[in-house]
């Protein structure tokens, strides 16, 4: 008995088709998405840091170097001249999301509507909650190698703008205390009254 073997040959599909997926049936969440950082990428024992900022060229007490990272009632990180009590420690997921090391943990991000970086349970729309990073390890505020002075040995960036600097606008009426704020296109906050600094790391404990 001879048997066939049918072969059917479709035409090449163009590959503007993988372009355009299909509808999601949540069309309308998905047009406007909330970040909702989850702790499932928390290490076991995460890498803790607490925050101070170096103001170049200057030396600690002198400008805002030594200045701490502090977290206010409503959200806000800032920096102060007195070490918040208890302090305000923090760490980054394998996700580049960064948070509080509260119980439970709190999520950090930028609010695209100031530039401010902020915490809350509750992320809003305008919030951007990635790519925050910390790199490197140490308790140095600041180092100083062939004559010039940097940075601690590591460091707490968010790399979504345009300008790898932080920027510390002081608060109204609040002497001593300064917003931090990242500079965005999107918002384009005014920063000729705000002084660029870098954020170093500080192990913890």
């Amino acid at each position: 008995m001879q048997s066939f073997l049918y072969l059917t040959f479709l035409p090449l599909l163009s590959p503007f088709t993988f372009a355009s997926p299909l509808p999601s049936p949540n069309a309308d969440a998905d047009a406007n998405p909330v970040p909702t950082p989850t702790l499932s990428n928390r290490a076991t024992s995460p890498k803790l840091f607490t925050v101070q900022a170096f103001q170049s060229p200057d030396p600690t007490g002198s400008g805002l170097t030594g200045y701490y990272l502090s977290s206010t009632k409503s959200g806000s990180l800032i920096l102060t001249s007195s070490a918040p009590s208890p302090p305000t420690v923090l760490y980054v997921d394998s996700d580049s999301h960064a948070f509080l090391n509260t119980n439970p943990s709190t999520p950090v991000y930028i609010d695209t509507a100031t530039g401010a970086l902020t915490a809350g349970s509750s992320v809003p729309n305008t919030g951007l909650t990635v790519p925050f990073y910390h790199l490197g390890t140490g308790k140095t505020i600041y180092t100083q190698e062939n004559g010039y002075v940097t940075e601690g040995a590591a460091v707490f960036q968010w790399i979504g703008s345009e300008n790898s600097s932080w920027f510390a606008c002081l608060l109204a009426g609040k002497a001593g205390k300064y917003a931090l704020v990242k500079q965005m296109t999107v918002v384009n906050p005014d920063l000729s009254n705000c002084i660029s600094v870098e954020l170093s790391a500080i192990d913890y404990p």
